[in-house]
């Protein structure tokens, strides 16, 4: 009976240290593109609260908040519709308005945005 109660508690316990990897909530936000590049973003740390493998986050696309400020959010390569964004965004990728799609991820009162597609 001790194993079995042992064994559930570790269950309940990988599920609950699990649920901080799923995505919380998604999002889309019109933007001003104003470049792509690689992904200024800790890798390691990011993979370690997304549950996304460090090799997918390699690429950040780059916008203007308020005009003012350059923005980064990284792109889980996995995921990112490439073909599209390769055929009608990059050849006019600055200023150029879009649609992001993000994966918003939570740890603690801090939201982590991934970018998961784009139109």
């Amino acid at each position: 009976m001790k194993k079995i109660s042992l064994i559930l508690m570790m269950l309940l316990f990988n599920h609950c240290s699990s649920q901080s990897k799923k995505i919380m909530e998604r999002r889309i936000i019109e933007v001003v593109l104003n470049s792509v590049g690689k992904t200024n973003v800790d890798k390691k740390l990011t993979a370690n609260l997304t549950g996304i493998n460090e090799s997918n986050l390699t690429t950040s696309l780059y916008y203007y908040e308020n005009s003012k400020k350059i923005i980064g959010l990284p792109i889980n390569d996995e995921t990112f519709n490439y073909e599209y964004f390769n055929s009608k965004i990059y050849n006019n990728l600055e200023n150029k308005r879009v649609k992001l799609f993000l994966d918003v991820y939570k740890n603690k009162s801090k939201e982590i945005l991934i970018v998961n597609k784009i139109e």
